[in-house]
């Protein structure tokens, strides 16, 4: 049987390949104290935490790109008046007794304000309404902090206190590349009284 030119060089190349192979596990095993299936083991966990390291990376670049483009879908908006409509909605606004602006901060790409909500005498059911409203309001209305305090005066009634914030993107900040992400989860109904 004679072999062709091309099944020569084909023949050496994979001796070399094979050559290559038995070195590195020699040396492996020299270097690993003496098991080659443990080092193949611990090879393997490495692997397997470098993948899990980069589908971490992935699910936070793409909930980067969701909230990027969640920021500039909700356009300019003054947030004062946004926390107030969202009151009216969920029928909190004789409650409020204050609203203050906050300052944050400051990072190179986005811009945060925060408005602090100061409400009394409110049920449960008023406060998760008002949560509710911001949560599924269509601008990025993210709640920093909250304490509620029960009162002296009825244990059904609280005051509570809200840290909300918007983000604006940054005049000259570099904008995101499209994610490659799966559908948005819609809206569910809004809470009531008979839950």
């Amino acid at each position: 049987m004679t072999l062709s030119d091309r099944d020569k060089k084909l023949l050496v190349i994979l001796g070399a390949f094979f050559a290559v192979v038995a070195v590195y596990l020699l040396a492996d095993w020299a270097m690993g104290g003496g098991t080659v299936g443990g080092s193949v083991s611990n090879k393997e966990q490495e692997l397997r935490d470098i993948i899990q390291v980069y589908r971490t990376f992935q699910k936070t670049q793409a909930d980067f790109q969701t909230a990027e483009r969640e920021i500039q879908k909700a356009g300019d908006f003054e947030l004062l008046t946004e926390l107030e409509n969202l009151a009216v909605k969920a029928s909190v606004k004789d409650h409020i007794e204050s609203m203050d602006k906050k300052s944050q901060a400051k990072n190179p790409y986005y811009e945060e304000e925060a408005v602090e909500v100061k409400m009394q005498k409110i049920n449960i059911i008023q406060l998760i309404t008002f949560l509710y409203e911001l949560e599924y309001a269509n601008k990025v209305l993210r709640v920093r902090e909250m304490h509620l305090e029960t009162r002296f005066d009825s244990k059904d009634l609280f005051n509570a206190r809200v840290l909300v914030s918007t983000y604006r993107k940054m005049k000259g900040a570099p904008d995101a590349k499209p994610a490659a992400g799966g559908p948005v989860p819609g809206k569910p109904p809004a809470p009531t009284d008979e839950e």
